[in-house]
């Protein structure tokens, strides 16, 4: 079990968690796309980021963010399918989307879930964590803001421990994250893998290509997520290899009470 944060060598005085961005849960989304790496834009790398989970003041942004001027500055390939206003407004309204946001306001990643009903009483329900979009470079920053929404998925009792991810074979970067970076376990049995097709495309026209690799976010994965946010609260910084910083303004951010919450549950 992951050690709490309230007790030493951790303890420290932050702003008392709120559940705020973590309860609201509204109607699923659908399509939640596989990870791409992408290179770091042309762009000012930030002083700060605030990582936190979405409102609904930051739709407008994040539109931009998979479908306007900013996408095309930061996928430039289009490896990120775009996503209309309609399929953005329920996740980034529930607080289903996890920002990181620079000093000057700018969205500079994010990454989206989707809960999928399995049309049986919803037992075997499932998130699928997804959409991830960055263009910072260097410091981790993918990694962290997958940690923090897969954490925060698993206290949906919608789907509860059911956080997955799918990812293209040949992408071999983002394989090398969910399988080592972030130790989400391979679905190896082709059974499993099948079922979790049906949930997620089920009732879509759209049946998708179904020769993705699976991850699930297993106990072993949610305590790397764990001590991954646990680094960046002591640190209050993401380093990069060259020895340069990027501060993070913890007090704004999501990782202290995602952590909070996750370490409450897990006494339990």
């Amino acid at each position: 079990m992951p050690q709490s944060v309230l007790a030493e060598p951790y303890a420290r005085v932050l702003p008392a968690p709120s559940w705020e961005n973590l309860n609201h849960f509204t109607n699923p989304q659908s399509n939640v796309s596989i990870l791409f790496p992408h290179k770091e834009s042309k762009t000012e790398r930030p002083k700060s980021l605030t990582i936190r989970f979405s409102r609904a003041a930051d739709l407008e942004q994040v539109v931009d963010l998979y479908s306007g001027d900013r996408k095309r500055t930061i996928d430039p390939k289009n490896f990120i399918r775009p996503r209309s206003y309609e399929e953005l407004a329920g996740p980034v309204r529930s607080g289903a989307a996890a920002l990181a946001i620079d000093e000057k306001g700018d969205i500079r990643a994010s990454a989206l879930a989707s809960i999928y009903d399995d049309g049986n009483g919803g037992k075997n329900n499932i998130t699928e964590v997804g959409a991830v979009i960055c263009d910072v470079g260097g410091v981790g920053l993918s990694k962290i803001i997958i940690a923090m929404l897969g954490l925060k998925q698993t206290f949906d009792p919608r789907a509860g421990d059911r956080v997955y991810a799918k990812v293209a074979r040949d992408n071999v970067a983002s394989n090398k994250i969910f399988a080592s970076s972030l130790d989400w376990d391979t679905v190896t049995c082709p059974k499993e893998a099948g079922a979790l097709y049906d949930i997620a495309y089920r009732g879509k026209t759209d049946q998708g290509r179904r020769d993705r690799l699976w991850y699930h976010f297993n106990d072993t994965a949610q305590g790397t997520a764990s001590n991954i946010i646990q680094s960046c609260v002591d640190q209050e910084a993401l380093k990069a290899k060259d020895g340069s910083a990027i501060a993070l303004n913890i007090e704004a951010s999501s990782l202290w009470s995602t952590l909070h919450f996750y370490n409450m549950l897990s006494m339990n």
